[in-house]
This record gives C-alpha cells, sequence and structure tokens, in this order.
C-alpha cells in the first residue's frame, strides 16, 4: 500500500481503517478458490497480509494457475481502489517456500515480486517476464472486447536522483478488465482521480514531487488504456 508509513504517523486511527478496507477486500477477492469452467478444476489461493504488504500464491505452476492468480489479482486490485486503498505490487514466477502454521516465507519469486512491486512509481501491478510469456498464450490475454489484459508499458522507476527512469514491463490493464466501473466522458484528470486519496494525504498541492508523479504516473497509464466502448 503506498504512503502507509507517513499515514501511519500522521493518522493512526485512519491508517487502521484503511488496513481494514485492505483486509475486506482481501476476503473478498483473494479467499478461497476460483473455479476453471472449461476443466472443473479448483485453484486454490493462499493468501495473507503483513501491516500493508499482501502476499498471495498458487500451490502450483499449471497455466490454470497463472490464471486464476492474474484473474484474483486484478480483481483484488480492483476492489481495494474501490475502497480508495492505493497498491502496487508485482506477479512472478518461481521457487518459493512457505510455512503458513509459522508465517514463515521465502524464495527468488517472492523477492521478486517485491522488487516489481517496490521499485514502481505508480498505482498498479507488474508482471515479471515469465508470467507474461505464460499469460499471452491463455485465454485471459484477451477482454470480452478483444483488448489485450496485459500490455506492455514504460513503468516510471524509484531513483535517488528523482531522474525520469523508466523501465518496459508488462503489467495488468486494470482500466480495461474493470472498464464498467467506470464512466468517462473525458480523459481522466490527476486531481480528481487523487482525491480518491485526499483523505489519507491532504491536498494534493501539498504532496511532495515524487507522490504527486505517483498518481500522474498512474494517470497517465489510465487514460492511455482506457475505453468506453
Amino acid at each position: 500500500m503506498l504512503g502507509m508509513s507517513s499515514l501511519i504517523k500522521s493518522n493512526p486511527d485512519l491508517a487502521w481503517r484503511k488496513l481494514n478496507d485492505l483486509s475486506i477486500a482481501i476476503e473478498e477477492r483473494l479467499k478461497g478458490y476460483i473455479e476453471c469452467l472449461i476443466t472443473g478444476e479448483c485453484i486454490h489461493i493462499n493468501s495473507f497480509i503483513f501491516s500493508d504488504t499482501v502476499i498471495a500464491f498458487t500451490n502450483s505452476d499449471t497455466e490454470n494457475d497463472a490464471k486464476a492468480i492474474v484473474c484474483l489479482t486484478t480483481d483484488f486490485f480492483a476492489r481495494s481502489l474501490n475502497l480508495c486503498v492505493p497498491l502496487r505490487g508485482g506477479i512472478s514466477y518461481g521457487q518459493f517456500q512457505f510455512d503458513s502454521n509459522r508465517n514463515l516465507f521465502a524464495g527468488p519469486a517472492l523477492l521478486e515480486a517485491y522488487k516489481l512491486g517496490e521499485s514502481s512509481q505508480w498505482i498498479g501491478i507488474s508482471l515479471d517476464k515469465k508470467v507474461a510469456e505464460v499469460v499471452s498464450k491463455l485465454s485471459i490475454s484477451k477482454s470480452p472486447q478483444g483488448k489485450d489484459t496485459v500490455v506492455n508499458w514504460d513503468v516510471p522507476i524509484k531513483n535517488e536522483k528523482c531522474e525520469n527512469l523508466t523501465e518496459n514491463r508488462m503489467v495488468l490493464n486494470w482500466p480495461e478488465s474493470h472498464r464498467n466501473n467506470y464512466k468517462l466522458s473525458t480523459k481522466l484528470n490527476v486531481k480528481t482521480f487523487y482525491q480518491l486519496f485526499s483523505e489519507l494525504f491532504g491536498p494534493f498541492e501539498k504532496l511532495k514531487e515524487s507522490d504527486k508523479a505517483k498518481y500522474e504516473n498512474t494517470v497517465s497509464f489510465f487514460n492511455a488504456h482506457y475505453s468506453d466502448s
């Protein structure tokens, strides 16, 4: 979740409410099973929350597992936005070890997913190359309207010098997959979008330039991929 550290310092009660909202989104979108209608196979998604960080993963690495994690992550992301919780994250493929009874998690896949999310200067979800390769071959790569649900994008990246650095990645096209959640007659304005989060972080004009950039980058992505037809 973006901005949680500063929110805890400025308004711990509001931070707690937002964590509860995040937990609601997890319960509604990431808990339980998703069924493949073609094969009848049920894919279980494991999910855990640690403060403002969410981990979700499948037990195997089949194509249906890839469908499940991408579909549910996209849905979870959209639901979190609906609850005014700004998220960034990553989906990666690889070795991942866990002991849910003791809340132990480790593995290269976890590090890669964390890096993809933490390095991003926007609200969105990046995919690593392996996940993007698998998803591009699956039926979920297209929306019912024939639009790509995973797209190539130059994601703005954190850097100490505050330079305009980007990294070309495959990302979840949430403006397309959940376009029925929005109805716009013109391009989305960054201040209009930020109103969702102004209760958390105060007026847009008072944000640091690096924080403003996160919302500006998100709106640029949204306007490039949102379609009302």
